[in-house]
């Protein structure tokens, strides 16, 4: 049985599949940049941003796959800040939580966390 932490890891890589299988490279290229940028407006920054803002610049398409699927120490630690979120849809993303044995947030987590998210002074 996985712990709490594999799962996690597990799931970070079933998405990242699941992202290269349902979106094509430009859009991924495109939404990373946009959600790294608009991340780092807000003031949220990780080391791991430079380093995913360098490879969707300038990288290969085929080194963006190599790090989005890689089972080596770097690429899982990438994947625990990974730009390309919200690109699978979310019948697909229910069905990779329930493959890893985790259950999809219910409404009412899903409510919580939005007002928290709405209202900056939750902070």
């Amino acid at each position: 049985m996985q712990n709490r932490h594999e799962q996690l890891d597990k799931l970070k890589l079933l998405t990242a599949t699941a992202v290269l299988q349902e979106v094509d490279m430009a859009t991924i290229r495109a939404r990373s940049l946009a959600n790294l940028d608009r991340w780092n407006a807000k003031g949220t920054w990780v080391s791991a941003h430079d380093e995913w803002r360098a490879l969707m610049t300038s990288g290969t398409d085929e080194e963006v796959k190599a790090v989005m699927t890689g089972t080596d120490q770097n690429s899982n630690r990438l994947r625990q800040s990974p730009p390309y979120a919200g690109l699978i849809k979310p019948e697909t993303r229910k069905a990779l939580l329930r493959e890893v044995g985790m259950s999809p947030p219910s409404k009412r987590a899903i409510a919580v966390a939005k007002s928290l998210l709405d209202d900056p002074s939750t902070w």
